[in-house]
């Protein structure tokens, strides 16, 4: 795998610092043996121990002295013994906004812990609204950006883009890019794509799509225009059309492509709907174009049942038999709800077996009443013999205060037709209900027991006066994590005079005091428990150096 697309992989969790796969550093703590069998499940189950949540999402406007995410170190389970190999660092505004999350990979040529990727994020003001954020690679001494999103409000873009770096030909190989326009009303009026152009290595027009609304802002045309290079011009492509009756229900939708030869929108697919009182489809029938024949077939018809609620309680599609002109079974869909709220509790999705000429469950998800995934499953059909040649079912466990606890995946094991564990993620939490380690196992099947794959431990700390990356004119130097027990080289002192080290809780207690001269190295006592604290040196005077701390034991 490529050190890009291995970044990219790496981007869904920057902003809170997962693990990161690769070379580790050996022998960083020992580890928590391979645990003992156990059957994945689901549901809640009640620990009240665990308080009510806070919001970690780092986007959130904060107070002084609140716990926010600090870092997260990454470790891989090499050898019966956890290797760190990789670090993450959150870096705060004086709003307590993240404005940059900087991943560092383990690099065992130099045994050092390297820049490798990062995530910048600009805002207006106190505000948490992201105004921009941009995803960045570190190549030899400098960054390159590869992803960017520039937004006009919350969830509203109006340019990204995405770069692929080619790192041996020192060049950028693909990418694409989108800008917006949108009316008064905040939708999409203009949509415009580019491609990367390796030659002049700089962005070339590919598609642009306008769109336009009924009175009351309903989808009524898309057209799709390709860029025709040697006239430098729009050409059209395609287009969507939206009819709908006297209440604004849906009653057709129409698609074209544009003949270059004879200069004219030709039909393509059409689907019409008939509708119940209530304004809902309660039938749909997708045809297509015969352009010998000039005629519209038949392809398929969709029957939609509710309740009394007019909740959607099942979807039945029929195909055309080209041959006979018959209709037969093709999928269905049933829902049930939660009764008190009417939030939808499960679906269930059915493909008919024509061979068999009944319906196989390929589908099922389920939530419970706070809207949380408990369980989804899918089953890979050969539509040809109907046989299972594959699945993923994922399964999850949260605590009464809708913490999750554990996500179990298993998959189709063809040799056996029955479910297999596959892997597993455990999350503990602390005392405030932040999340401390999240940890990934394998399934060992010749053993029949979980074995320990990667982890992640986070870090919290209070935002004001906390540096997170240390600078040149530092005058302690250790490496994150310290064992206890272990010292510290405090050689940005003046050697001979008196100072004093501490280390103090999150909650403000000094728990660690020693004083020395300078030019001495420190030791860290031993006794301390393990996790996060502040460390301070200073003279008589004044505090000369305020920074994190990680203790293992």
């Amino acid at each position: 795998m490529s050190s890009v697309r291995y970044f990219f992989l790496a981007l869904s969790f920057l902003a809170f610092a997962g693990y990161a796969s690769g070379k580790t550093a050996q022998g960083a703590s020992t580890g928590s043996p391979v645990t003992a069998p156990h059957q994945i499940s689901k549901g809640r189950i009640t620990l009240p121990e665990i308080r009510t949540a806070n919001s970690l999402s780092g986007f959130d406007v904060l107070n002084p002295g609140m716990l926010v995410l600090d870092s997260v170190y990454g470790s891989n389970w090499v050898s019966s013994s956890w290797a760190l190999s990789s670090k993450t660092y959150q870096t705060r505004n004086s709003h307590g906004l993240v404005v940059q999350s900087l991943l560092k990979r383990y690099n065992s040529s130099s045994g050092q812990f390297e820049n490798y990727g990062r995530i910048l994020y600009n805002y207006s003001g106190s505000s948490p609204d992201i105004v921009s954020d941009s995803t960045q690679l570190w190549f030899t001494n400098y960054w390159i950006t590869l992803q960017y999103n520039h937004y006009l409000s919350k969830d509203t873009p109006d340019e990204s883009f995405s770069k692929e770096w080619n790192p041996v030909k020192h060049k950028f190989i693909s990418g694409t890019r989108t800008t917006y326009q949108y009316n008064d009303s905040l939708l999409p009026a203009e949509v415009v794509t580019q491609s990367w152009d390796t030659i002049t290595q700089d962005w070339m027009n590919t598609f642009r799509t306008t769109y336009a609304y009924t009175a009351l802002m309903q989808p009524q045309e898309q057209i799709v225009y390709s860029w025709k290079s040697s006239s430098l011009t729009w050409v059209y492509s395609s287009k969507s059309t939206d009819v709908y009756d006297g209440t604004n229900a849906l009653v057709g939708h129409m698609e074209y492509f544009w003949n270059d030869i004879s200069l004219t929108w030709v039909n393509t697919t059409r689907i019409y709907y008939h509708n119940t009182p209530a304004s809902m489809p309660d039938t749909s029938v997708l045809e297509s174009w015969n352009i010998p024949q000039s005629r519209w077939d038949s392809v398929e018809t969709s029957i939609y049942t509710y309740n009394q609620f007019n909740w959607l309680m099942n979807v039945r599609t029929y195909k055309i038999n080209d041959m006979t002109g018959n209709w037969y079974h093709s999928y269905q869909m049933y829902y049930t709800y939660f009764p008190n709220t009417g939030y939808e509790k499960s679906e269930t999705g059915n493909v008919w077996d024509t061979l068999h000429l009944a319906y196989i469950t390929d589908h099922y998800m389920e939530v419970d009443s706070v809207d949380q995934l408990l369980e989804k499953y899918d089953l890979y059909i050969n539509l040809g013999t109907f046989q299972i040649v594959g699945g993923s079912w994922d399964l999850y466990v949260y605590s009464s205060t809708s913490d999750t606890l554990s996500k179990g995946n298993q998959e189709w094991n063809l040799l056996t037709s029955t479910w297999q564990n596959k892997t597993q993620k455990l999350f503990t939490y602390d005392a405030h209900n932040l999340l401390t380690e999240d940890l990934v196992q394998d399934w060992v099947s010749a053993s029949s027991v979980w074995e320990n794959s990667k982890k992640s431990d986070y870090y919290y700390s209070d935002f004001i006066g906390i540096t997170e990356h240390p600078d040149n004119n530092k005058l302690c130097f250790f490496a994150n994590p310290v064992t206890a027990g272990s010292s510290i080289n405090c050689s940005g002192l003046t050697t001979g005079n008196n100072y004093y080290l501490t280390l103090n809780s999150l909650q403000g207690n000094e728990v660690f005091r020693t004083e020395f001269r300078g030019g001495e190295t420190v030791t860290i006592s031993g006794s301390l428990a393990p996790g996060l604290y502040i460390l301070i040196v200073g003279d008589k005077e004044s505090i000369l150096e305020k920074e994190r701390i990680v203790l293992l034991r």
